[in-house]
């Protein structure tokens, strides 16, 4: 697993010059975002890094990327409650979208459209406290996203679970959080194991048979790791 990078890391990687290269390129837009999204990454860290992963996209990059890159960012202010930046991020994210040509080169992971933009709008909602909100734009995510975006679709999952379990409605929880674990089951992914696993004792807190459930399947999952 990533360690924290050193201090000043993530801004030495924001300032390598655009000539070093288009795979150099890549690597540091993957190596910003991985950092960001490390578990052991605190919400101030992961704005650091959001705003170098915005550094890196000033070099003058393709729309798409730059899209993603507005996205990511917008999930690490998210995390920290910036309602503002988070809402001006996403808005930027959706215009470089609108203005990317297919055919342009992708240095993102996996893939990056209006379906996951809206993914991400609904995991940025959740983090904000909006509930509700957030509800209705990952079933809408869900709805869209290609089945076979496995990792793009747990996360979905995870998210949409997490926003009912905060409205305290556990079933509605517990039943997306199984289609998470699903994927999980196939994807090895560690960090949605682990915030699946988080969700879990707060189901568990407000009903013990939701809890068991979700706790029995868990057990399903880790005994085939």
């Amino acid at each position: 697993m990533l360690e924290v990078l050193p201090s000043g890391g993530a801004t030495a990687l924001a300032e390598r010059p655009a000539s070093s290269g288009e795979d150099e390129f890549a690597l540091d837009v993957r190596v910003v975002v991985a950092y960001a999204y490390n578990p052991k990454t605190d919400a101030d860290s992961g704005r650091d890094y959001a705003d170098a992963a915005l550094a890196i996209a000033k070099r003058g990059i393709p729309p798409v990327t730059h899209g993603w890159l507005s996205a990511v960012a917008s999930e690490m202010y998210a995390t920290g409650r910036d309602e503002l930046t988070c809402r001006r991020l996403l808005d930027s994210a959706a215009r470089h979208l609108e203005a990317a040509d297919a055919s342009e080169p992708w240095a993102g992971i996996g893939v990056f459209n209006a379906e996951k933009l809206s993914a991400y709008v609904g995991g940025d909602l959740m983090r904000l406290g909006r509930y509700s909100e957030a509800q209705q734009h990952l079933h809408n995510a869900l709805d869209m996203l290609d089945e076979s975006l496995l990792k793009h679709r747990c996360t979905a999952y995870v998210d949409l679970a997490e926003a009912y379990a905060a409205s305290n409605q556990v079933d509605e929880a517990t039943r997306h959080a199984k289609s998470a674990l699903e994927i999980v089951g196939g994807t090895r992914h560690a960090t949605s194991l682990q915030r699946i696993e988080k969700l879990y004792r707060s189901v568990r807190a407000i009903d013990q048979n939701a809890g068991r459930q979700l706790g029995e399947m868990l057990i399903e999952i880790g005994a085939t790791w």
